[in-house]
């Protein structure tokens, strides 16, 4: 999704020399809006919306993208975002 944003609005800004637009931006707010718990309410299943997760997942949406824009593939932003997982499953089984 972000590549095909870049596409159509381009990466006219950059931080700490790697270019970026609005590709990175709107995919990290749908990344966060996902996160919210949004569709459970929708469909009855819940009456809480999670909005300090889901600034969190903005944020980490963000560093998501750049770190995408910076490699210039999704491996690295994959393994940032499971990796963290990983290891709590691994402690919480292990210690």
């Amino acid at each position: 999704m972000q590549s095909r944003l870049n596409e159509a609005f381009g990466r006219p800004y950059q931080f700490f020399g790697v270019p970026f637009g609005w590709g990175a931006i709107i995919t990290a707010l749908l990344f966060g809006f996902a996160h919210v718990g949004i569709l459970r309410w929708i469909l009855g299943l819940t009456t809480e919306v999670a909005l300090p997760w889901g600034v969190w997942t903005v944020f980490s949406g963000l560093v998501f993208g750049f770190v995408r824009e910076k490699s210039g593939g999704i491996l690295a932003p994959a393994l940032l975002h499971g990796l963290p997982q990983a290891i709590a499953t691994v402690a919480m089984l292990y210690l």
